[in-house]
Order: C-alpha cells, then sequence, then structure tokens
C-alpha cells in the first residue's frame, strides 16, 4: 500500500470507532489529550491506543476485542485511503511492535486470535 498524499484521518473517525469500541481507552484517551505532548495527530493517537491494547493482553483483559477488532476491521473496509493506511500502518503495526518488543514475538502472535 503506497502512502496516501494529505492527512490520514482528518476528521478523528478511527479514534472515535475505538473509542466506541473499547471504553476503557476513555481515561488513557482523556490523559492523551490534557498531556504535554504538544500537536496530537492521528499517528500519534493510534500508538497511544496500540499501548493501551497492549497492556490490555498483558493484563489478560481481552472481553473488548472482539468489539475493537469488528471495528478495525469496519475502518479497513470501508474507511478512504488515508482511514486505511492509518489503521494498516499506525494501528496493526503498532501493535506488532510494541507487543514484539515488550514481550516477544509469540506474545505478539496473541492478537491474532
Amino acid at each position: 500500500m503506497i502512502e496516501p498524499s494529505g492527512p490520514h484521518d482528518p476528521d478523528g473517525l478511527v479514534i472515535a470507532a475505538l473509542l466506541v469500541a473499547c471504553p476503557s481507552f476513555a481515561e488513557p484517551w482523556r490523559d492523551h489529550v490534557a498531556g504535554p505532548y504538544g500537536e496530537i495527530g492521528p499517528d500519534i493517537d493510534s500508538g497511544v491506543f496500540a499501548q493501551h491494547l497492549v497492556g490490555l493482553l498483558e493484563a489478560n483483559r481481552t472481553n473488548e476485542f472482539a468489539a475493537v477488532f469488528a471495528a478495525v476491521e469496519r475502518l479497513l473496509v470501508d474507511g478512504d485511503d488515508g482511514i486505511r493506511y492509518l489503521v494498516a500502518f499506525g494501528l496493526i503495526e503498532n501493535v506488532q511492535n510494541i507487543s514484539s518488543n515488550r514481550r516477544d514475538w509469540a506474545f505478539a502472535a496473541r492478537f491474532r486470535e
């Protein structure tokens, strides 16, 4: 997939969908928005969500995963090129990198379930 030009998710549709699918992200999201990160953008936001998902898996709190990955699938199918790129390379790749770096590839593979 070639990175599309222009903003990837100017209307914040990805984070909006993920917040609905994953209510436990509401507080970390509020902390992120209020934090000292400067300008917040979709790439950073998706990385924050990826960290949250990895933390949930580490804590064996996967009850929201079905809804999260259903939302991810909807975004990949129904989203425009920018949204699909953000989900694939901003969210899914971050989940893979964060989980394999925190633990190992066997741990990262648990997201396949």
